[in-house]
């Protein structure tokens, strides 16, 4: 699902439940087992989270194997995640990922 709320609500929220405060997540796709709720206290932690930040995409730690230099990356995001390709690899990487979480 597709979501845009022009004052970034979401994605600061997203930003705020993956433990990076003042983030505002965008060009994110994120996987939730199938029991997960929503509340008003926030969104449920992910299964799995990819990302496309600075040129590349990158995953939350554990996520997929590192294939990449994450010193690029914002400061806030380099200790929570690896760089795992290049984003013209986004639709294979989404697909992995995918496979893993239906397991």
């Amino acid at each position: 699902m597709q979501f845009w709320d022009g004052e970034t609500r979401l994605g600061r929220e997203i930003g705020r439940g993956l433990g990076v405060d003042g983030w505002v997540a965008w060009d994110i796709y994120l996987f939730y087992p199938p029991d997960a709720v929503w509340t008003d206290a926030g969104p449920p932690v992910p299964e799995a989270v990819l990302a496309q930040a600075a040129g590349v995409v990158v995953a939350a730690k554990g996520t997929l194997p590192p294939r990449g230099d994450a010193s690029e990356l914002p400061p806030e995001l380099r200790e929570r995640v690896d760089v795992v390709g290049k984003q013209e690899e986004l639709t294979e990487l989404l697909a992995e990922v995918a496979a893993r979480v239906a397991r």
